[in-house]
């Protein structure tokens, strides 16, 4: 199976890690799983994005509550937080384990084809 050497293994994890999908993209752009990975992560990443800009507009909006406000901006923030490095250790869990799965509710975006 294409996709199974050490370094293709190295460049699947690195995929899960922030803006660093584009390294194996760029190592290995012919590898078919190597694309996938780097799909998963960018859509991961772009979710990472997303999701700091809506937390950043809810702490300025929640900021005008005193005190409660900024407890609940940070809860809320630590709720993604957990969740953001849950779907990193499942993506690379299936890296890892050589299993093509997408990532649970993004994973079916597809912007490297």
């Amino acid at each position: 199976m294409m996709g199974n050497s050490g370094d293709s293994k190295a460049f699947n994890v690195l995929s899960y890690i922030g803006p660093l999908f584009i390294i194996g993209l760029l190592a290995k752009p012919g590898d078919s799983d190597t694309r996938f990975r780097a799909n998963q992560g960018l859509v991961l990443f772009l979710a990472e994005i997303t999701c700091s800009i809506v937390l950043a507009l809810l702490g300025l909006v929640l900021g005008f509550i005193p005190v409660l406000g900024a407890i609940l901006t940070w809860i809320v923030s630590l709720a993604v937080a957990v969740i953001v490095l849950l779907f990193i250790l499942y993506g690379i869990r299936n890296a890892l384990s050589g299993n093509r799965k997408e990532l649970l509710y993004i994973g079916h975006l597809e912007f490297i084809h």
